[in-house]
């Protein structure tokens, strides 16, 4: 049987702005798709700011993949805004995002749900200064989703990217320090999971 999740197309592609173009950690170079029981997610970071999107799909088995952003930009060249969703479909080692055929990344993404701030901390609403080109990257996704997204800061934890009343899409983005050597990085938090084991090119 075949895996077939459909995506809203303009919030894949915000998520996908998000994807790391460092060649070191070469399962961070595309977006990751989970799924578990009609529960999903695509997520992308590269290490100093991150993009997730939660939705709700028909199909109920279990898929987690990393789909090459090689693949995502081909698929989208040429995209016409009336096509609302993208098709991901696939088993094993042989899958589509759209028309195009792709091989998911041999890697285990990292654990996500790791960096987010907390909330009891007192930290929330401690204002912190962020990269432009991160703030700039923020309007270019507030537009694909359709909602301009707001900073939600937390001082130097993590800020939280909201988008309107939207509870399905959200991101995570690292303030700068003003130290010469700043030790705000999503980087530094994913690095505290193991690395991830190449999958078997044969399964």
């Amino acid at each position: 049987m075949t895996d077939h999740v459909a995506i809203d197309a303009g919030v894949f592609r915000g998520v996908a702005v998000c994807v790391s173009s460092e060649g070191t950690r070469y399962y961070l170079r595309g977006v990751a798709l989970q799924v578990s029981e009609g529960q999903g997610r695509i997520v992308a970071t590269d290490g100093h700011r991150m993009m997730i999107h939660c939705f709700e799909t028909h199909y109920s088995g279990q898929v987690d993949i990393i789909i090459p952003i090689e693949a995502i930009k081909r698929a989208f060249t040429g995209w016409k805004k009336a096509w609302e969703r993208i098709l991901i479909e696939g088993r094993d080692r042989d899958w589509k995002i759209g028309d195009v055929a792709f091989q998911p990344i041999d890697g285990t993404f990292p654990d996500w749900t790791r960096v987010f701030p907390k909330m009891d901390d007192g930290s929330a609403g401690q204002l912190a200064h962020f990269n432009h080109s991160y703030i700039g990257d923020l309007a270019k996704i507030g537009k694909l989703v359709g909602i301009q997204p707001t900073i939600n800061h937390f001082g130097n934890n993590p800020a939280v990217i909201t988008f309107g009343e939207r509870d399905d899409v959200f991101g995570i983005l690292m303030p700068r320090r003003e130290e010469a050597r700043s030790t705000a990085d999503l980087r530094i938090m994913l690095e505290q999971a193991p690395l991830p084991a190449p999958r078997d090119n044969a399964a």
